[in-house]
């Protein structure tokens, strides 16, 4: 027979497909930067607490910087046998 695709994008054999397109920020990017924007409103609107609200702010802000720089799906690769890890290093050097 012929080949089966799927809308959800499942890779050859059936199985789901872990690529997204890198351009879409995730449900949990757009959230953490309305987080950001909305403790930014707090902080300009209090006068006495805005120092918390701006730390809070930056510390959403490194948790987005680091979940867009390290935590995308191609970033851990488990794989116990050191052998392959040595042939995949030897190759890019």
């Amino acid at each position: 027979p012929g080949r089966v695709t799927t809308r959800g994008g499942a890779a050859p054999g059936g199985a789901p497909s872990s690529r997204r397109d890198p351009t879409v920020m995730a449900f949990r990017h757009i959230l953490l930067a309305l987080l950001i924007v909305l403790f930014s409103f707090c902080a300009f609107a209090t006068k006495v607490l805005w120092i918390q609200w701006t730390v809070l702010c930056v510390f959403i802000g490194f948790l987005l910087l680091f979940d867009l720089l390290f935590l995308n799906d191609a970033s851990f690769v488990f794989d116990p046998d050191p052998d392959n890890w040595r042939r995949r290093v030897s190759k890019s050097a």
